[in-house]
């Protein structure tokens, strides 16, 4: 399944692939500019997600960090799988759950 974004009452959501690697990168920066253009909050459903690498982390810590900037927020639907969080820590970016926290997770 690929990346997909649904839009609802001024709200953007946005379900993550199982691979969300190098690969994706592209399109889901294109995504989150579009949400984040039309000032919409976001929720990250990470449901079927069960990879995710460093270009992947690294842009979603941007696009939570950008979102925060503008007044809006990034939330995970549902629960954060422990592999995400275990791949956040890995890769150095403990923050980024910080960061969902701060901005409305």
């Amino acid at each position: 399944m690929s990346l997909a974004l649904e839009r609802a009452g001024g709200g953007a959501h946005i379900s993550m692939p199982e691979s969300v690697t190098v690969n994706c990168v592209a399109d889901l920066h294109r995504l989150f500019l579009e949400a984040i253009s039309a000032k919409e909050n976001i929720q990250i459903d990470f449901a079927r997600t069960t990879e995710l690498d460093a270009s992947a982390v690294q842009l979603l810590y941007r696009a939570c960090q950008k979102a925060g900037s503008l007044g809006l927020t990034v939330a995970v639907a549902g629960t954060l799988p422990e592999l995400i969080e275990k791949t956040f820590r890995q890769v150095g970016l403990d923050p980024f759950r910080r960061a969902l926290q701060s901005l409305g997770q």
